[in-house]
């Protein structure tokens, strides 16, 4: 009868390949988290909430006078500044395998052993990894946005809108787990009267721009009428959307870009309301086929609002087509052109506007329709912990990644982030929706 794995023997072999820095080993996939979208750990300390002074009003008691006049003064009028408050939104990923197959690879040698446990680990990292990523655009606004919707039963077909369609988001997610709400983001739909779990993913036809899912057959009928209504989908977490009170409590996502982009009401702790300078800008909601002189026209008004520094434009693959063919077309041949040799494309276009250098920037995850323009240097991710393993001490000194199911006779892996995307200047933000293509 083969031993039980313990958490020093299975960690010895996975731990030095998949040590805390999930974010830095797979950079690959993740572009906003690794390359511009810094993580601050708080140098201060980390407490609960990530407090930021932001000057929102300047000061009014400024006189003017003739020469040789004794000025009486205004009255004060006093500008100010206010906190806002971020809460860092916690995420657990969790993967397991079972003893049987551990001591099967286990048997068969250490190599085979070894490749077990990392593919799973592997697995599991890159899955957060690219929650995150997604919801570092699209947290707290949804993942796809209804059009139409076929089926009967326990089946739906759901047919996701032209603006917020991007396939990348859906790859390798068959059998996620679902909710959704009404366009108004936060009348739930579904799960409702079904059982945590119950709506998932079953698959993705891209051509189409279409998400087959399956739940509880009053769950799915109750997306007859929401979906085409303009309905949200979110990934599920716990049971509940991603829906209710803006930054602190009441929701399980972090805002992602697009959420700072569509901000109203209080917006971490502060009143969109009754500051201009703590909103973002909109350049249009019907914007569009995209073209060089709309990103230009983006970044004068952020510019406007001093926002003289580097810029990202963040777009759809299929924007940056549109984008990098244009480009080809406006190119001036220079000493570098060989006529033996012909090279169109890029993969990343960068340029000169009035207010600094602006790159645009091709992303798998951006909805087709939308563009988010920002300054990566006043954006960044605060909280307790980027991505990492959850590690058990053996009393040996060293740590381990895979620890002891309490529930199943299996190891387990387990990832934790802990942080929440916070603008200092929001009104640097720029959005573009209502793209079009021909």
């Amino acid at each position: 009868m083969a031993t039980t794995n313990t958490q020093t023997e299975l960690g010895a072999l996975l731990k030095n390949q998949y040590p805390d820095g999930v974010v830095e080993a797979y950079s690959f996939a993740a572009p906003l988290m690794s390359r511009l979208i810094k993580f601050d750990y708080q140098s201060a300390g980390i407490g609960n909430t990530y407090n930021q002074p932001v000057e929102l009003r300047l000061e009014h008691s400024i006189t003017s006078s003739a020469a040789d006049v004794t000025p009486t003064y205004l009255a004060m009028n006093a500008g100010i500044s206010q906190n806002a408050i971020s809460g860092g939104m916690q995420k657990f990923g969790r993967a397991s395998i079972n003893y049987d197959m551990l001591e099967r690879a286990k048997a068969a040698g250490t190599k085979a052993f070894e490749s077990a446990g990392k593919r799973v680990t592997k697995r599991l990292a890159l899955s957060h990894l690219k929650r995150l990523e997604i919801e570092c655009i699209t947290g707290r606004r949804g993942i796809a946005k209804g059009s139409a919707i076929s089926g009967t039963g326990t089946t739906r077909a759901l047919v996701v809108s032209i603006e917020t369609w991007s396939a990348a988001r859906f790859a390798g997610m068959e059998l996620a787990t679902l909710c959704s709400t009404d366009s108004d983001g936060t009348t739930a739909r579904a799960p409702v009267t079904g059982a945590v779990s119950t709506f998932y993913l079953v698959s993705v036809d891209p051509t189409t721009r279409t998400l087959n899912v399956a739940g509880n057959s009053t769950d799915m009928t109750s997306l007859d009428t929401s979906w085409p209504a303009g309905g949200w989908l979110f990934f599920e977490s716990n049971g509940t959307g991603a829906t209710g009170a803006p930054e602190l409590g009441g929701t399980t996502e972090l805002a992602g870009l697009d959420a700072w982009c569509n901000m109203s009401g209080t917006w971490f702790n502060i009143a969109t309301g009754t500051y201009s300078l703590w909103n973002p800008n909109v350049y249009s909601t019907s914007t569009g086929v995209i073209g060089f002189g709309k990103l230009f026209e983006m970044a004068e008004m952020v510019g406007s609002y001093g926002a003289v520094r580097r810029l990202i434009a963040l777009c759809s693959l299929k924007a940056f087509g549109v984008l990098n063919t244009d480009m080809a077309a406006l190119r001036n041949y220079d000493s570098s052109y060989k006529a033996t040799k012909g090279a169109m494309g890029n993969a990343g276009i960068e340029f000169s506007t009035s207010v600094g250098p602006l790159e645009v920037l091709p992303h798998p995850f951006q909805s087709d329709g939308i563009i988010h323009m920002f300054a990566p240097d006043e954006v960044l991710r605060t909280g307790a912990c980027d991505i990492k393993f959850i590690q058990r001490g053996d009393g040996s000194g060293s740590n381990n990644i895979v620890l002891e199911s309490a529930t199943t006779p299996a190891g387990e892996m387990r990832t934790h982030s802990n942080q929440q995307l916070f603008v200092e200047q929001p009104r640097h933000l720029c959005l573009a929706s209502g793209i079009t293509f021909g």
